[in-house]
């Protein structure tokens, strides 16, 4: 069965087959296929070296996955479709991704929405690229969260480790939400996987970041979704739909790592064989 996908999806001529693509074949060539001249990708910041050749061969992967269960990919440039799925479900806005609250667009930042054959949602998540000489300063300054000048912006007091900082090309993603009908899927991990993909495909990134939320700084989080280190970032904080103050931690790997990560994900995928979900537990 052919699946359609919903939204406007990037082009479907980065898909560098000749028959027509399957939505989530689009999907994962999105992501795939590197160099393609479009009026999106002109926009976008111009690599400063080679898309690692592993990465179109792991989206190509995780597409297949999603074919065999059933699942639709919605891979897109921009926030309007995290913004959209976020909102349908009535959840929060994360400000870092929200137009509204910072200065992102097409050219830096992406969506990944994953829906069922019949387009209901089950999980979302997105990215942006910031370039910086000192992320911590960027957090300090209450950067992350929202654009200069904005009525909400506010200089945090940080956590960070002293002389901990990250410089360069900055991939950060965040805004995850799981359908709970569908939590112990792993999708939150599917989609965390492809939002990196688009940070190296796009952005060719330094570093790939996120943050995650624990109630206490005295011990440190478990590392998530094959991230390499998990960094005490703000104490105490407050955000809607929680009932209690915690701390935020900033996750973070190199490119290096990633692309480390990337072949053992290739090689294993290919091991295995099986392309099913349960194959998501191979991505480390």
């Amino acid at each position: 069965m052919t699946m359609i996908a919903y939204g406007r999806t990037l082009p479907s001529d980065l898909h560098p087959g000749g028959r027509a693509p399957t939505a989530n074949a689009r999907a994962g060539a999105a992501i795939a296929a590197p160099g393609v001249k479009t009026r999106e990708r002109a926009r976008l910041p111009q690599p400063w070296s080679p898309i690692d050749p592993n990465a179109p061969v792991l989206a190509e992967q995780l597409a297949r996955i999603c074919e065999k269960a059933g699942l639709l990919l919605d891979i897109q440039l921009g926030p309007q479709a995290w913004i959209e799925a976020i909102s349908e479900q009535g959840g929060w806005l994360n400000p870092t991704f929200d137009p509204d609250c910072s200065d992102l667009d097409e050219s830096d930042s992406g969506s990944v929405v994953i829906r069922d054959e019949e387009g209901r949602f089950l999980a979302c998540n997105a990215v942006r690229l910031f370039e910086t000489e000192t992320f911590s300063s960027l957090i300090q300054s209450g950067g992350l969260f929202h654009r200069p000048g904005h009525r909400n912006r506010t200089a945090l007091q940080t956590i960070l480790p002293e002389g901990y900082d990250l410089s360069g090309r900055i991939s950060y993603s965040g805004g995850t939400l799981v359908d709970p009908a569908m939590r112990g899927r792993r999708l939150a991990l599917l989609t965390t996987r492809l939002v990196r993909l688009m940070g190296e495909r796009f952005f060719r990134a330094d570093w790939h970041t996120g943050t995650i939320f624990h109630t206490r700084t005295s011990e440190l989080p478990p590392k998530p979704y094959g991230f390499q280190r998990v960094i005490p970032c703000l104490d105490a904080l407050t955000i809607p739909e929680r009932t209690q103050r915690q701390t935020l931690f900033l996750v973070e790997l190199s490119r290096m790592e990633f692309r480390r990560q990337l072949a053992d994900n290739v090689a294993r995928l290919a091991a295995d064989g099986r392309q099913n979900l349960d194959d998501l537990a191979l991505l480390v």
